[in-house]
Parts: C-alpha cells; sequence; structure tokens
C-alpha cells in the first residue's frame, strides 16, 4: 500500500508540474502499457528501450497480430469510449439492412435481384458493400443510406470482397472483376468457367477463384496467374481456404478428400480424408486447419503434418449430408462454428468450448464477426443476435424478428465499427 501511495504521489506531482491532466497522464501510461505487451519495451531512466519480445507462439500471422494490438489499443487508450457496433443483415431479398438500438434504421433499395452479400469496408466502419444476383455490387454509406459507387459484374454475382489498395472484386457467372473502390473504375478481370467463389489471401494482392474444374491463384495488381489448381472430379471445387502467408491454400470438392497445396510450388503437400464432404474449410493462425463436413462434423488438423488434433463436434449418424453450418477464424487462436441449432466459440489450442450462443436465434442461417473478432452476430428465424465474445454476454437481441419466418430461412449478416461521430451503433447497452 505504501508503495502504491508513492507512486500515486509522484504522478500527481508529475501532472502538476508539466500541467498535464490526470486523464491524459492515464491515457500515456496505457500507451506505455501497449509497447510494453507489444515489443517488450519498457520506460527506464534512459528512455524507451527494448528488452525481452513476448511470446507469439498463438498468433501466427500478422494480420491476426494487428487485429489484436488494435483491439488492446482501443481498449486501453480510448478505453473511456465504449465501442459502436453497426449490423448489416439480408435474407436473400432485394435490399439489405442497417440495424440501430431502435429496430430497423436504414433499408438499402438498389438491387435488382436477390442480394447474397454484405461486407463492411475494414478500413473504416461508414462504408457497406453488397452484392447481388443481378451482377452488381453497391458501396453504401452507412450513415444516410445513399448509394456511392456501382460496380457492374458480367454474370451472377456469388461473392465479393474489399481488398488492400482500395480495391472491390466481384466473381461469379464466368469470372471475376475488379474495381477501383472509389471510382468504380474496372482495372481486371479474370476468367473462369462455372465461378463459383473466391477468396482472398489475407495480407497479400492474391485471390484464388474456383469453379469446374479447377481453381486459380492470380495476382490482383499485376493479373499475372501464379497457380493452376486441377481436380480431376468433375463437378469440381466446392469450398477452398487460405493462409495468412499467402503460400497454402486448402482444396475441398465432392468426396472427403481435402487437399493442402503449397502455392510456391504448386503442388499438394497433404491429404487429408473426412467423414464425409466438405461444407467448409478455415486456416486458424497459419498452422491449424478446420474443416465442416455435411454431416456436421468439425474437426482441426495440423497442416503441415496432416495430424488430426481435436474432434469438436463428432459427425452426425441421422443427419449425414444435411446439416448447413460453417466456421470463422477468431484472433489468438479461437474459431467459432455454427450449424442449424446454435454458434460455438472454441480455444483451437485445446479443443475446448468457450462459449455457446443460444437465441433469441432458432435455425441458425449465418454468422458474421466483428473487426478484431470482439463481438459476434447470428440470425436465424428468431431474428439477429449481438453477443461480446470476450464474456459470451448478449448484447442485444431480436433484431429484425418481425422479418422472419418459421421454418428454416437462410440469412447473412455482418458487424463493423460504427463511424467515429455517426448515430447509428449498437454498443453494449442492456439487452432489449
Amino acid at each position: 500500500q505504501s508503495a502504491m501511495h508513492v507512486r500515486t504521489r509522484r504522478t500527481a506531482l508529475l501532472c502538476m508540474r508539466v500541467r498535464i491532466r490526470p486523464t491524459a497522464f492515464l491515457r500515456i501510461g496505457a500507451l506505455a502499457g501497449l509497447l510494453r505487451s507489444v515489443g517488450g519495451f519498457r520506460l527506464t531512466d534512459d528512455g524507451l528501450v527494448r528488452g525481452r519480445a513476448p511470446n507469439w507462439t498463438d498468433a501466427h500471422s500478422l494480420r491476426t497480430r494487428m487485429a489484436m494490438l488494435l483491439e488492446e489499443l482501443r481498449e486501453r487508450v480510448l478505453g473511456l469510449v465504449p465501442r459502436r457496433y453497426v449490423v448489416a443483415s439480408y435474407d436473400f431479398g432485394n435490399s439489405a439492412r442497417l440495424w440501430g438500438p431502435d429496430g430497423v434504421r436504414l433499408e438499402l433499395h438498389g438491387h435488382q435481384d436477390q442480394v447474397v452479400g454484405v461486407a463492411f469496408f475494414p478500413s473504416s466502419g461508414d462504408r457497406l458493400l453488397t452484392w447481388s444476383a443481378d451482377g452488381t455490387a453497391i458501396a453504401w454509406d452507412v450513415r444516410t443510406g445513399a448509394a456511392l459507387r456501382t460496380f457492374r459484374h458480367t454474370g451472377p454475382l456469388q461473392s465479393a470482397q474489399v481488398l488492400r489498395r482500395g480495391r472491390v472484386v466481384g466473381c461469379g457467372g464466368h469470372g471475376c472483376t475488379v474495381w477501383n473502390a472509389d471510382s468504380g473504375e474496372q482495372l481486371r478481370e479474370f476468367r473462369m468457367p462455372h465461378c463459383r467463389g473466391m477468396e482472398v489471401f489475407p495480407g497479400s494482392d492474391r485471390i484464388i477463384i474456383w469453379g469446374e474444374p479447377d481453381a486459380v491463384v492470380f495476382d490482383v495488381v499485376t493479373g499475372q496467374r501464379i497457380c493452376g489448381i486441377a481436380y480431376t472430379r468433375s463437378e469440381g471445387v466446392m469450398t477452398v481456404a487460405t493462409s495468412p502467408d499467402g503460400d497454402t491454400v486448402v482444396v475441398g470438392a465432392t468426396g472427403e478428400d481435402v487437399f493442402v497445396w503449397s502455392v510456391e510450388i504448386c503442388a499438394p503437400i497433404q491429404q487429408l480424408k473426412l467423414s464425409e464432404w466438405p461444407e467448409e474449410l478455415k486456416v486458424i493462425g497459419g498452422e491449424s486447419l478446420a474443416t465442416f463436413s455435411m454431416d456436421g462434423a468439425l474437426v482441426l488438423w495440423n497442416m503441415s503434418s496432416g495430424a488430426k488434433l481435436h474432434t469438436l463436434i463428432p459427425p452426425s449418424p441421422t443427419d449425414a449430408g444435411f446439416v448447413y453450418g460453417g466456421v470463422e477464424a477468431l484472433p489468438g487462436q479461437r474459431l467459432v462454428s455454427f450449424n442449424f441449432d446454435e454458434a460455438m466459440v472454441w480455444n483451437a489450442t485445446s479443443g475446448e468450448r468457450i462459449h455457446r450462443f443460444t437465441g433469441p436465434t432458432t435455425s441458425v442461417g449465418g454468422i458474421g464477426v466483428a473487426p478484431g473478432g470482439a463481438a459476434l452476430a447470428i440470425c436465424g428465424n428468431g431474428g439477429i443476435g449481438l453477443w461480446d465474445v470476450g464474456t459470451g454476454a448478449m448484447l442485444h437481441r431480436g433484431l429484425g424478428a418481425h422479418d422472419r419466418r418459421a421454418g428454416y430461412d437462410p440469412c447473412g449478416v455482418a458487424v463493423g465499427l460504427a463511424a467515429v461521430g455517426s448515430s447509428l451503433g449498437l454498443g453494449p447497452a442492456v439487452p432489449w
């Protein structure tokens, strides 16, 4: 107690001497603490010096590290300002919705066919991208609901993403188109017969496009074809996962076999045998792979050795081939999975379940993870719920419940950080 009293007194005297407000000094202290935790820095009489670097064994990628650091910076330096989230959703009608604390705040009309995806621009919380079967993707102003830019593709869009360097990519029909996100100018086009989807390599300019029967890795800046992945099955590639280092891609098709490919040598390096056809694949932390099969099985693998690490959910003996669900990666060697009934957060290292989310949604149709992985939105027949991933506490519930119909309804949801000064946002308030 005496030592704490001395430190507190010294802090107060220093604030008085240099005329710094105590709240500002607390923020400076928080920043110093962040530097210490990030790079092993510490404050001494000789200034800021670097000590022993922290152990980053649980964060294998730069992207994961940066997400964790930004979250810590937000908590420790801007901790007095609570997070505010904005939620976007769609249920395969011709419009998308933005949600605020009092229900539907903005309804986005502009597509002539079903909306099949939504995503927030990662650089800020004030723009949203939607894409549709009508072959267009639209960038929206989250504050006003105004359409900022329309991107036109040659066929129905099945997937789209916001890339780094101010680019947007959309895929479907017979290939993918890359646009300038600000001007809408078409920058490049990649051809792929019967294009089914696309995935971005995090932190790089590479994308992989897949269809029937092959998958191809391209550089979106140069247009260079980097690697072609041939698949002998007539149905072609069904699902793909990419690694943060840009050199590993995991490919699954009809059948129980999943192949891990090295992009550098353009050859398979591992073959995994699942219990059923793969529905979704996701790289966790750079070394592990999560596979979700059509029999409901969720399994963690070591990509380098091909060894099975954990069976998080065993296959269903009664619903083989009929279980809808998926999996997403979270920072810090965690993942979130969902199926018809619930969503769960897992520790990828130990295989332990951390949280289980049920209600207000039933027949879960989709999930969305906030930037940094701090919050999770789940949509289903009971509407949309928003949870705190760290504590498992429900932040908001019942969003859009009046729009859901009985029985299973597919839906999609995305979570963004509300722009500074925006009146649209969901904070950590008492559940409705």
